[in-house]
């Protein structure tokens, strides 16, 4: 039996049951479109109260629910502006009272003309962020999703773009002995010739890229990764943001269905032009050397683009569920993947779009993290779940028994790990807001070492950990934490003290980080109004 919501009103009609809810104040002369959403949740929660759908620019519409949702469709009816049509991407959001379980999904409809109505699916899944700080009640600022009144979010940031400084960011040719973007040509198989400061930096892929300081977070600015003018009361999650190997591009991948591509001049990201479709919430990897761009997104699409052109190779198969992490081997001979029914698959970059192997991990994947660090017998791969606990596994093959680890005390979602550039150390953190260190290999009791860190909300409660990534030179950890309903900030931290060394508090909760090759760089995500933070001395 299928339910519709209008109006409020529940009245029999067959054996379906109609309570079709107006959402967008319908006026005469406008022809507003009108999209049935047909909306499921698994596994079954009769505990949510509030669900939240967003679509196009027409901001977020709020629904009561009174007896949570299943896989029984629910139908919603969500009106359009007369000037959309094409396709619409659909966000939907559904929480508790106390918002402690949410539920997220997206879906489309195709709209003709102006006045049509369209019919439309979101399957929602439990996922690691729902609440919205804008609240959860639609144009008008009504009450939040939790029932507690939004918020009015928080001051812009003070600070403009740094100036293009950082010595040596691109530096020169590499192993292969070519120019690097900036330097001068290197001998051949050499390191190359020396960065714009003229001291040689670390080896990266196409060129040697000088080393500098970690921002001191002072100077930020945020971007946007949706059309500025759509975002009244977006949700847009940027759920990843990656740079290329030698820095020249950074990549921001939204919920929206899209991973932006930016050109960095200096500290300064501007639009590319490219922007890759995707089939919702997205997650990105470059190859080290520099050639192939990975995108992994809903419904197990996982694609391989020329990272020069930016056109499809090819489809990866092997997944069924919606893609949640993704890494290139340190030879980009291979990408790893993880989704969300736990599936974890290597595929060889040029042998087609069958996976090489397949692995079934038997619990919820959240995120994935891959050793830089390679040898014929050792390629270590971590993987966190959705229950707190965690895999550290030696993926060579025949050597793919993994040691358990608990990484989040709650029993609660992984959603960081990050390699040190060494691979001696890998990092986790979740929900309970410690990030752990545990060595590699790691003692068959998978205990972590040494002290752990955790980051406090201004109360001294610790703040959920949303992502964490070591800098170029292991030195350092950037982390995002918090959440909408609390507080966030965005930090650096020393990785040998475990001391913060800096911290920033964005518009909008942080949940995806990232570091430039160079470590002068830091970029976060945000979860709403696809905000896009960097910040660079």
């Amino acid at each position: 039996m299928t339910t519709l919501a209008m109006n409020g009103d529940r009245r029999k009609l067959g054996i379906a049951v109609l309570a079709l809810a107006a959402l967008g104040g319908q006026s005469c002369g406008k022809k507003e479109s009108l999209i049935l959403v047909s909306v499921t949740a698994t596994p079954a929660d009769p505990t949510l109260q509030s669900l939240t759908i967003e679509a196009a620019k027409d901001g977020a519409k709020v629904f009561t629910l009174t007896s949570g949702l299943s896989s029984q469709p629910v139908v919603f009816g969500v009106y359009v502006s007369s000037d959309v049509t094409g396709t619409v991407v659909l966000h939907g959001a559904a929480t508790n009272a106390a918002a402690a379980t949410c539920v997220r999904g997206t879906g489309q409809a195709t709209i003709d003309a102006a006045g049509v109505t369209v019919n439309a699916s979101i399957g929602l899944k439990p996922a690691k962020d729902c609440a919205s700080p804008t609240g959860a009640g639609g144009a008008n600022g009504a009450a939040g999703t939790s029932g507690t009144a939004g918020m009015t979010g928080v001051a812009g940031m003070a600070g403009a773009a740094g100036v293009a400084g950082a010595a040596g960011i691109s530096g020169a040719a590499g192993i292969s002995g070519a120019a690097g973007i900036s330097g001068a040509a290197g001998a051949a198989g050499g390191t190359g010739a020396a960065g714009m400061s003229g001291a040689a930096g670390v080896t990266g892929a196409g060129g040697a890229i000088q080393i500098v300081s970690p921002p001191s977070l002072a100077k930020c600015t945020e971007y946007s990764h949706i059309e500025a003018a759509a975002c009244g009361g977006s949700t847009v999650h940027v759920w990843d943001v990656v740079f290329s190997s030698n820095g020249s591009l950074l990549t921001t991948a939204g919920d929206d269905g899209r991973v932006k591509i930016w050109k960095m001049s200096g500290n300064v990201p501007s639009p590319e032009g490219h922007v890759v479709q995707s089939a919702g919430q997205g997650y990105v990897a470059f190859s080290p050397d520099g050639k192939l761009l990975a995108v992994g997104s809903n419904s197990g699409q996982l694609q391989l683009l020329d990272a020069t052109t930016f056109e499809r190779i090819t489809n990866l198969a092997g997944h069924g569920d919606d893609i949640e992490a993704l890494a290139f081997t340190a030879d980009s001979e291979h990408l790893w993947a993880v989704d969300y029914s736990g599936v974890l698959t290597r595929h060889d970059t040029g042998a087609g779009p069958a996976a090489a192997s397949s692995i079934q991990t038997g619990s919820t994947g959240y995120t994935l993290a891959l050793s830089p660090v390679m040898t014929a017998s050792e390629q270590w791969l971590a993987v966190g779940f959705d229950d707190g606990k965690g895999n550290i596994a030696n993926v060579v093959p025949g050597q793919t028994t993994p040691t358990i680890i608990t990484v989040s005390a709650d029993m609660l979602g992984v959603y960081g790990m990050s390699f040190s550039p060494d691979g001696k150390t890998l990092v986790a953190g979740g929900i309970d807001g410690v990030v752990g260190f545990w060595n590699i290999p790691p003692p068959a009791n998978g205990a972590p070492s040494g002290t752990p860190i955790t980051v406090p909300d201004t109360a001294g409660a610790s703040e959920s950990i949303k992502a964490v990534k070591f800098s170029p030179d292991g030195k350092y950890l950037a982390i995002s934490a918090g959440d909408p309903m609390n507080e966030w900030k965005l930090g650096i931290w020393d990785a040998a003290t475990r001391k913060n060394r800096v911290s920033k508090v964005p518009t909008f909760t942080p949940v995806s980080v990232a570091w430039s090759p160079s470590g002068g760089i830091v970029v976060a995500g945000e979860d709403s109004c696809g905000t896009v933070i960097v910040c660079a001395d």
